[in-house]
């Protein structure tokens, strides 16, 4: 038994030497200068995630839902699909986005996407969506420009969370009454809004067309959203009647269409295919910041940065161009120039949590000093208050564990995992913490050391609702 004793105590000495070896000696994460998105990954971006937001606010706030911060994202999947969780959340597919032809066919897919939400449609299909997030798939992990940090140890760093093709394929299907009842729900919001339902008809009339098809040959969002010709019907006469049949748009909502459909398609298409559809020549900013994109993929790094400067000097007040120059000099590894972009960024869109991020990161990959750990906490905490994610849990205990603060970092880890629905690995991390607090009794650890205790209720009363 006492052998058995030594051999435990050795174990986790063991264990706290190889952490803190591995924090200070890690090898920095790195910006990937040509990233490739897989299928099936959520893309984070602070445009995108912001542009998606304006979208959907006003739609909630006709829907009477909670409209402050909805939570929209954008998937990698070329199939023509949409769908709501509960949570809530709207996921739309990248194929959906680049089949739309303006805003006003995205904005009646929105309509109709809220319109499950708040007729709460969701009874089949909370429990496919808890998988879900028990694997980590829906919960968000945020990095630098569309959320990839190359060379990460961990699935919440990464920003692109996979997995979330079993949502759409096993959870996301309505009966016809359901359908019917989305649809009047849009129609009812984007009246409040006095916006046309003409999107929403053109895009259904887009997917009227494959009904002829076989079922493997149809869209994801036909088959799971039944389309019916009384449907069909219903949505053009109340287009015929409306008053806002021919009423255009905000100018600014087909702007950010057609940006953050030029920056997706930018970063996820062939070099050939984004030269066609947006050749150098063409110099509208959509166009010329395609081209800024497809010049950084190809690692022309010195380029990219004198185009996004010329789209910064046309438009001084753009913080996504900010950000993108930032991502540039982050690359070239001109850490202070770096941080001054993100600066900017952060004074033209407050309380952006992946710029937060972003800082924290340059100051990691700066030289290790007192002020340096001072901002990386500050501008860590800042993020964790907009919106609590994995990464910037992950990158806590990075810090923490660098320091040498064994049950901070720990209590780092159970956070991140806690957010990850990875109730064993947080349990473990919580007591990790608990075990360090107790051993040091200090008395400045007692509010962390009660957060432990209280994350391992909580995964008891998780692990029970199973």
């Amino acid at each position: 038994k006492k052998d058995r004793k030594v051999s435990f105590k050795a174990l986790y000495f063991l264990s706290i030497f190889l952490f803190l070896f591995l924090c200070n000696f890690l090898p920095s994460q790195r910006v990937e200068s040509s990233p490739i998105l897989r299928n099936g990954n959520i893309i984070f971006d602070a445009e995108v995630s912001w542009i998606m937001c304006q979208f959907l606010k006003p739609i909630y706030g006709a829907a009477g839902l909670p409209a402050k911060n909805p939570k929209v994202y954008i998937i990698m999947d070329s199939t023509v699909n949409a769908f709501a969780v509960p949570g809530p959340a709207i996921f739309i597919n990248t194929g959906l986005l680049f089949d739309a032809d303006s805003a006003i066919e995205l904005l009646g897919v929105l309509a109709h996407e809220s319109g499950h939400v708040a007729r709460h449609h969701f009874s089949r299909r909370t429990q496919a969506y808890e998988d879900a997030q028990k694997k980590g798939m829906i919960m968000g992990g945020v990095g630098l420009l569309l959320g990839l940090l190359a060379g990460s140890p961990d699935v919440g760093i990464a920003g692109l969370m996979g997995g979330i093709d079993a949502a759409q394929k096993n959870a996301m299907s309505f009966t016809r009454g359901q359908e019917a009842s989305a649809d009047q729900a849009a129609l009812d919001f984007l009246d409040k809004l006095q916006w046309s339902a003409q999107g929403l008809y053109n895009f259904f009339k887009k997917l009227e067309k494959q009904e002829l098809l076989p079922v493997s040959r149809q869209s994801q969002f036909l088959r799971s959203h039944p389309l019916t010709q009384e449907r069909m019907n219903y949505i053009a006469q109340h287009i015929e009647k409306s008053p806002y049949k021919d009423k255009a748009l905000p100018k600014a909502f087909n702007e950010y269409f057609d940006r953050i459909k030029a920056k997706i398609y930018a970063y996820t298409s062939s070099y050939a295919d984004v030269d066609k559809l947006y050749p150098a020549q063409n110099t509208s900013l959509p166009a010329q910041y395609a081209q800024a994109i497809i010049t950084y993929r190809k690692g022309n790094l010195a380029a990219a940065l004198i185009k996004i400067k010329g789209l910064i000097k046309k438009n001084p007040n753009d913080s996504f161009f900010y950000d993108f120059k930032g991502l540039i000099l982050t690359e070239q590894k001109k850490f202070d120039q770096a941080i001054e972009a993100y600066e900017t960024a952060l004074k033209l869109l407050p309380n952006e949590p992946l710029y937060y991020l972003s800082l924290a990161q340059l100051y990691i990959e700066k030289k290790k000093s007192i002020l340096n750990d001072k901002k990386i906490r500050f501008y860590l905490s800042k993020a964790i208050q907009i919106d609590s994610s994995p990464t910037a849990w992950y990158m806590i205990a990075i810090l923490e564990g660098r320091r040498g603060r064994v049950g901070l970092a720990a209590l780092a880890l159970s956070e991140k995992n806690l957010l990850m629905r990875n109730w064993k690995e947080a349990k473990v991390q919580a007591k990790r913490a608990l075990h360090h607090f107790k051993r040091k009794r200090k008395r400045k650890n007692l509010e962390e050391e009660q957060r432990a205790k209280d994350i391992l209720v909580m995964i008891e009363v998780e692990q029970g609702k199973g």
